[in-house]
């Protein structure tokens, strides 16, 4: 949606397409304030920085995530 709105196309109607149940879904149009929320979190996404201050490793969610084995900060 967004990548069409840039390209100047006008934007009505989203639908999903389920492929469990082989039917379409209409979903609302994001407004202001939730495209700006998810604006944020993908600066913060982009922001992250693994050897900040105030982040904390949570073991619970490491014991069991599959790339553990490949993660340095698992322990």
């Amino acid at each position: 949606m967004y990548c069409l709105e840039e390209l100047g196309y006008h934007v009505s109607n989203l639908w999903i397409h389920s492929l469990k149940d082989n039917k379409k879904y209409k979903i609302y149009k994001p407004s202001t304030k939730e495209f700006f929320n998810f604006y944020q979190l993908l600066k913060e996404y982009n922001n992250f920085n693994l050897f900040q201050k105030n982040w904390k490793q949570n073991i619970k969610k490491c014991r069991k995530c599959i790339y553990r084995e490949l993660c340095d900060s698992y322990t």
